[in-house]
């Protein structure tokens, strides 16, 4: 697996496990998550990987709605075994956890107040 950068985000590897740093106050909309998750996918090398995505210098208005549609879509990255969310607003973490729950991404999903206890989550997944 490999570091890569896109328009929105930095990411990194750490084991099995893509961490991702948005750029600050990044506008995510529908384009910019295809572009994240094709260069995960690309990354990634063909291999089964996890995702920690550290949202917490995104403000909830620079998320689209078409880019949650597009992020749960498992076609988008179909190697992704689940995704964490690192948010310490808790009002939106909680929107996020509601969201997965009624749209059912096809992969495991997430909100987490720090990085530590997303990690702990996303290695209970092999």
């Amino acid at each position: 697996m490999k570091s890569g950068s896109t328009s929105i985000a930095d990411f990194m590897p750490d084991g099995d496990v893509f961490i991702v740093k948005f750029k600050n106050d990044a506008d995510l909309d529908g384009d910019g998550i295809k572009e994240l998750l094709s260069a995960l996918e690309n990354a990634a090398e063909g291999k089964k990987y996890k995702a920690l995505a550290d949202t917490r210098r995104l403000l909830l208005g620079h998320v689209s709605r078409s880019a949650y549609h597009v992020n749960v879509k498992e076609e988008n990255a179909p190697h992704r075994l689940a995704e964490a969310f690192v948010v310490t607003d808790l009002p939106i973490r909680l929107l996020i956890n509601f969201y997965h729950k009624t749209v059912k991404p096809t992969t495991p999903s997430k909100a987490f107040k720090t990085m530590e206890e997303a990690m702990e989550w996303l290695n209970t997944f092999k």
